[in-house]
């Protein structure tokens, strides 16, 4: 029988980005936060582990593509010395200090999955969710949560492209980006990574330097832009908001004609052969990468379409080239899935496409007058940092759940997914990658709104003019604190 507790308590399903902001603020609404983890430890993508383990983590040399300013969660700015880009360590250490800051630890459950979450039998009247768990010792346990927030992120489930002809008889070793650590096992070898995502720029610029020989394999051009822009990190410049006035009123193809020449100002993709024929906001994600350049350059990495087929020891490309191939690096993302909720029921994930409210509530239990008490954060893919959207999307779903935002019917909520779902398809080259993808700047707005903490640039300019110039203005960080 399930274990029957009294006060209200939250089950958190990760202990990772966007797990810890929603303890966080599930304590500040006056729920007990527990918070089942896989691992032995909190930063999720963010804990580095050098063994082969089933779980996903960033790559040994990864260093953050955005800020450490845009990154941070509300209440807990990074160190004063703490550089603009952090690196993996960094990160992790950065998260376990807010762990430790608000007291988190406690309510964590290391070493511990969850099999199953579903409705319990009166939910229509408290709304209240079974969790079945397993410990590290693998016992298996029921408890009663008043909500539940899944918190697991988009990188759990690699993605493979279907079987190219000759795949299963190539004699070289196949591997997903998932499973790359470092590009030391790749010394002296001809490797070819496939995918000109962020993971398969930032392996290629680190194989280069130690291979035999490195491809990139890519079936188009892409935009590619660097950590920093004149001088300062690149989203001090991409989500200020005279970018989103301006392609607002000036119309997405200026605002396009603007972002690629600074594209082109950090990386010309025509010197390289990666000139993308597609239009910048055709793009998702785009790519953040600082060494490709310089190893395309150096003639450490050589470019290659799209795989045609596998022989032997060797890779035929779609131009009609071929390459003897030792190993290959499948660089081509990530899936999801939500099976443990009701058999896969409340969150179909058919061809990836989520069917969620602001990306976070589901529309298959929005029938019910109970149906917020369970959500999702952090199954987003902006062009910014996702921290501050994820701590966005905790207070939502707490602010909705104390009554104090109410949400639209069904009806409505199902025609702005679908009307999204429709714009994604109609903008971006890569459908299967772009399900979760919003606007960072209309996204933050709208959730702001909903919570009262958005900054209403012509409020501020008459309240504090000198701020409203460092919100507004594109080189207001000059003056910024």
């Amino acid at each position: 029988m399930p274990v029957v507790i009294e006060r209200k308590r939250c089950a958190i399903i990760g202990a990772g980005v966007s797990g810890l902001p929603s303890a966080r603020w599930a304590k500040a609404y006056g729920y007990e936060p527990v918070i089942f983890e896989l691992r032995d430890n909190v930063g999720g993508l963010w804990y580095y582990q050098e063994q082969e383990t089933e779980f996903s983590c960033v790559m040994k040399k990864t260093i953050m593509n955005t800020s450490k300013e845009m990154s941070a969660y509300s209440d807990f700015p990074p160190p004063a010395d703490t550089p603009w880009f952090m690196t993996n360590k960094r990160m992790h250490q950065y998260l376990q200090d807010y762990a430790h800051h608000h007291d988190l630890i406690k309510h964590c459950r290391f070493n511990h999955r969850v099999i199953r979450v579903e409705r319990a039998p009166d939910f229509e009247e408290s709304g209240e969710w079974i969790v079945e768990y397993e410990d590290g010792n693998e016992n298996r346990n029921v408890e009663v949560f008043q909500t539940v927030l899944i918190c697991t992120g988009r990188q759990s489930i690699p993605f493979m492209p279907r079987e190219y002809p000759g795949q299963r008889n190539f004699k070289g070793n196949i591997i997903h980006s998932k499973q790359f650590k470092d590009a030391s096992k790749f010394a002296n070898k001809r490797v070819l990574i496939v995918g000109l995502g962020n993971s398969g720029t930032d392996a290629a610029s680190e194989v280069g330097q130690v291979a035999k020989k490195c491809f990139l394999s890519t079936r188009r051009g892409a935009w590619i832009l660097h950590r920093t822009i004149n001088g300062t990190p690149n989203d001090f410049f991409s989500n200020r908001r005279i970018m989103d006035y301006m392609k607002r009123t000036l119309g997405r193809e200026f605002h396009a004609f603007v972002m690629e020449r600074v594209f082109r100002n950090c990386f010309d993709q025509r010197i390289f052969g990666l000139k993308p024929e597609h239009r910048a906001y055709n793009q998702n994600p785009i790519l953040i990468c600082d060494e490709l350049q310089l190893r395309l350059a150096a003639g450490q990495v050589a470019l290659k379409p799209a795989i045609k087929s596998f022989s032997g020891n060797s890779v035929q490309f779609a131009d009609g080239s071929s390459e003897q191939i030792d190993e290959v690096v499948m660089a081509t993302g990530f899936s999801y899935s939500f099976d443990y909720l009701e058999s896969g029921k409340i969150i179909p994930t058919k061809d990836d496409e989520l069917g969620l409210y602001k990306n976070m509530f589901p529309l298959s239990l929005m029938d019910s007058k109970k149906g917020t008490t369970l959500a999702v954060i952090g199954m987003l893919q902006l062009s910014g940092a996702i921290m501050c959207a994820m701590e966005m999307q905790s207070r939502v779903f707490f602010e909705v759940n104390a009554g104090n935002i109410r949400l639209p019917s069904k009806d409505t909520m199902t025609a702005e997914v679908e009307r999204n779902r429709s714009l994604r398809r109609e903008l971006y080259l890569n459908a299967r990658a772009s399900y979760t993808k919003v606007s960072y700047l209309d996204y933050m707005r709208e959730m702001g709104q909903l919570i009262g903490c958005y900054a209403s640039p012509f409020k501020t300019l008459f309240s504090d003019p000198y701020l409203a110039y460092r919100l507004g203005h594109m080189h207001g960080q000059k003056q910024g604190k």
